[in-house]
Formats: structure tokens, C-alpha cells, sequence
């Protein structure tokens, strides 16, 4: 079904700034989350023993855990996200397009400098293959 040909789905509220938003809000593909994560299985992380709570480093930590983040590491335009999910799904969205909200950011995408550094993995799944795959797995996996 082409978009706009079939019913609209329950509103999407969409936070816009004046000029097109790149929202990176971490658009997960778990497939490729798996290839980062395997390699790290035998490596446990070692806490960083320098680390100081009177001169804190928020990046580090004395405990011998890691966040790592995963994702394509560019940033994706909101309505770009959404123009593709309209696509796949063959449904227009109905947007309600508001202004910024408090505490906002104009931008943000997924750094994932760390991940390269420690498993030499860099995701490269666009958000075109991603969003495709995620509603296929969805729709089989839901019978729908």
C-alpha cells in the first residue's frame, strides 16, 4: 500500500526546530548489536583504579563495568525516520508538529567511539535497512 493510500495511524507528535531537527533518538537494530556485544564476551572491563570521587570522571568509574553505545553513529532526521516507517508500513502518520520542549536538544546521535576503539566493530546499518528489517521481524514475529 502507497502512503496516503490507506488509514493514518494514532498521532506522532514530532518536537521540530525551525530548521529540519537531526534526531538521533538511537534507533536500535538489535541484529547488529549483536556483532558489537560478542566480541566483548571474554573481555571483562577492568575499573579505572585512578579514578577519584573529589575530582570525578564521568566517563570512567572504579567498578569493572562499560556502557557502550550502538547505533550507525550519524544523525537521522526526524521526519526522514518518520517518512521511512510511513513507507514501510504504507500508512501516513498523523504528525502533530510542536515547537522544541524544555530541556531539548537541537541535536544528538550516537558516539561510538569507544566501541571502535575496544572491538574494532563499527555499525553501519542505515535507517532505511534497519526500519525494514525491524517492522519484517515485527510483523512475522506478531502474526500480522
Amino acid at each position: 500500500m502507497a502512503p496516503g493510500a490507506g488509514p493514518t495511524w494514532p498521532y506522532l507528535s514530532a518536537y521540530q526546530t525551525v530548521q529540519p531537527r537531526q534526531d538521533a533518538a538511537r534507533f536500535h537494530l538489535y541484529r547488529r548489536s549483536v556483532q558489537a556485544v560478542v566480541p566483548l564476551l571474554g573481555r571483562p572491563t577492568q575499573g579505572n583504579l585512578s579514578w577519584s570521587g573529589d575530582r570525578p570522571d564521568p566517563a570512567t568509574s572504579p567498578a569493572p563495568w562499560k556502557f557502550y553505545n550502538i547505533g550507525n553513529n550519524r544523525p537521522e532526521e526526524l521526519m526522514h525516520v518518520v517518512s521511512v516507517l510511513e513507507r514501510e508500513l504504507g500508512r501516513l502518520a498523523k504528525k502533530e508538529m510542536l515547537l522544541m520542549q524544555p530541556g531539548d536538544v537541537p541535536a544528538t546521535y550516537t558516539d561510538i567511539g569507544d566501541l571502535a576503539r575496544d572491538t574494532g566493530f563499527r555499525p553501519s546499518t542505515t535507517i532505511e535497512e534497519g526500519v525494514t528489517r525491524f517492522i519484517k521481524w515485527y510483523r512475522d514475529y506478531h502474526r500480522i
